[in-house]
């Protein structure tokens, strides 16, 4: 509705210039005033829009466990990311009023990108354990709770959502200068970056997460971009520009690299329902909390990234089925109690028993109270890996 009231609107306004005595436009003239070749422009919108998107899949995934996977999670991360979008234009329209936009400029930024969605991998269970001590914030009430989310939220998306911010608008100073076809290179970049930001959402959800998993996506993402900063220092070097000029985006893309080798994100991370608050050691030595994440690593038996969650095994007071960080069952709460269930009711699927070991209470007794669900009726986001799980037993 928006759209189609600005379209009215325009039409019934004047025209600010006679379009007779316009010079008329050519397609060399518009690549003579464009920064940048037009197609490569053009495909770096679409990956940053790919990247930033498939980065806010990464970001829930890997902050549920932390905050309890809850719409306040998924609520926080979307407006922290949009308030450094806002940031980040902001920020471009101070920074770079009335100056050109070089190819070095956005390689630099993009390079920026990757070293500070790098920094927050590399920092990995450390995170966990700041998450773990905000926990007490919580005695303040609800909103407490939210400030201690909001820290962490910031600190994980914040820095790389605001070079986001300062990209888009650089994107569309490379594809031209002054006032001519201001709205069709606008338009143009938006619809390759939101192109892009499609592609990136349904290649997470439904492919890269299950694939490479959570982690495994959050480093490709910084790869990706450090190639992207790599690639528009060859562009710009092949307008002749000089190399002193690329340094600073090929030491930050190295920077950036050198921080996937560390260790990230664990289990300790992952699977220790420290966004539940089941896991709360609020004082110690540096030591006591080094053994605290060890125990926490050593009780998983087995974990796997779905489309939905992420999930695992643990051994601590019997076998306990994580989900999403939070246990949804173990074998000696739940199994013991759906056993006694049917009996009570003269049950004889007691087949269903070992499915039961790995659900909650309300699914184990469904089970048990239904008969097993038909190929057609099975669950298959995760079917492939108890398949292997159960081969191993």
């Amino acid at each position: 509705m928006v759209a189609v009231a600005a379209l009215w609107i325009s039409k019934s306004l004047p025209l600010a210039t006679d379009p007779k005595k316009e010079p008329p436009r050519t397609k060399a003239g518009a690549a003579a005033a464009a920064a940048a070749p037009v197609p490569f422009v053009l495909a770096a919108a679409a990956i940053v829009g790919f990247v930033f998107l498939l980065m806010e899949l990464v970001w829930y995934r890997m902050l549920c466990p932390l905050l309890g996977g809850s719409t306040f999670t998924f609520g926080l991360i979307l407006a922290i990311a949009l308030l450094g979008i806002g940031i980040g234009g902001v920020a471009y329209a101070v920074s770079f009023a009335g100056r050109r936009v070089s190819l070095n400029g956005f390689a630099f930024v993009c390079a920026l990108e990757a070293l500070f969605i790098a920094v927050p991998f590399a920092l990995g269970d450390r995170i966990a354990l700041g998450t773990m001590l905000l926990r007490p914030l919580g005695s303040l009430g609800f909103y407490g709770y939210v400030l201690g989310w909001s820290a962490i939220c910031a600190l994980v998306t914040l820095p790389a959502a605001i070079l986001s911010g300062v990209q888009f608008p650089m994107l569309i100073a490379l594809l031209g200068k002054g006032k001519s076809r201001v709205g069709s290179q606008t338009g143009m970049a938006y619809a390759w970056n939101t192109a892009g930001a499609i592609a990136g959402s349904m290649a997470g959800g439904f492919g890269l997460l299950p694939a490479l998993s959570a982690p495994g996506v959050w480093k490709a993402v910084v790869v990706l971009l450090c190639a992207l900063a790599g690639a528009t220092a060859v562009v710009a070097a092949r307008q002749r520009i000089g190399f002193l000029r690329q340094i600073p985006a090929l030491g930050a893309s190295a920077i950036a690299l050198l921080l996937l080798t560390a260790t990230g994100p664990t289990a300790f991370w992952r699977h220790s329902q420290i966004g539940v608050g089941r896991l709360s050691q609020l004082s110690g030595t540096k030591s006591e909390y080094h053994d605290l994440a060890n125990g926490v690593r050593r009780d998983i038996l087995w974990e796997a990234d779905g489309v939905e969650s992420s999930v695992a095994l643990s051994y601590g007071k019997g076998i306990n089925f994580l989900v999403n960080g939070r246990c949804d069952g173990n074998t000696t709460g739940v199994a013991p109690r759906c056993l006694i269930d049917a009996a009570a009711r003269g049950s004889r699927r007691t087949r269903s028993t070992r499915s039961s070991r790995t659900s909650s209470d309300s699914a184990a007794t469904w089970l048990l109270q239904n008969p097993p669900p038909t190929a057609a009726e099975k669950p298959q986001e995760l079917a492939p890996h108890f398949k292997k799980l159960g081969a191993a037993q």
